[in-house]
């Protein structure tokens, strides 16, 4: 007994448990003498028989019956982190810095498409890349800052519905500063040029 006839809600007896596996190593190098830092950072995790809801539709009566389903595989995330900073010159009143990052993550799932009764399964593929510099000046009570970062993101789908985009970009550069005045007060100033690519809606695709 249902109180909507057009939802049908089964179980599975067949419903296998779960199963994720994760990993982190993190490394890092220091050299005093020159005043540097490295760090490398590795993370990812994988999924067996991730749980689902899944559906079938029946065209002729607009029925949609659930039932939970297991994905085997298909589901797993790796991503690397890269940042190095720096001293530069004898005084070291400038500090270099540069971080890169990269990350993929495949996920599968169950859908249903316009026009189908039985649903398939839907593959994400996300590849994101980070590239972000900087250089700093500290003398005193001074310090500013000029920066950029660079974001790339990559999508891949077996299953397009829709004007859905590919490739994004999203970059920004600018300064800042900061100056330490009398009586704990502080001066603050920044500067920042953020633009966007590739997005499907054309009003984001902009520098501001």
């Amino acid at each position: 007994i249902t109180s909507d006839p057009l939802n049908i809600y089964l179980g599975n007896s067949d419903l296998k448990m779960s199963q994720s596996h994760n990993w982190h190593i993190d490394m890092s190098l220091r050299r005093d003498s020159i005043d540097q830092t490295i760090r490398i950072r590795t993370d990812g995790s994988i999924t067996h028989n991730q749980r689902t809801q899944g559906y079938t539709y029946d065209m002729s009566t607009g029925i949609r019956t659930y039932r939970p389903e297991n994905i085997a595989g298909g589901n797993w995330n790796v991503s690397l982190n890269l940042n190095w900073d720096r001293a530069l010159g004898k005084k070291k009143l400038f500090h270099m810095g540069q971080e890169l990052v990269f990350r993929y993550n495949k996920s599968t799932s169950l859908a249903l498409t316009s026009g189908s009764t039985t649903q398939e399964l839907s593959r994400v593929g996300n590849f994101f890349m980070r590239y972000k510099p900087n250089v700093r000046y500290q003398k005193g009570n001074l310090s500013l800052r000029l920066k950029g970062e660079v974001n790339y993101r990559n999508i891949h789908r077996n299953i397009t519905v829709g004007n859905q985009p590919t490739d994004i970009w999203d970059f920004s550069y600018g300064l800042s500063g900061t100056y330490k005045l009398p009586w704990n007060l502080t001066l603050d100033t920044e500067m920042t040029m953020n633009s966007h690519r590739g997005y499907a809606d054309e009003e984001m695709n902009d520098n501001r």
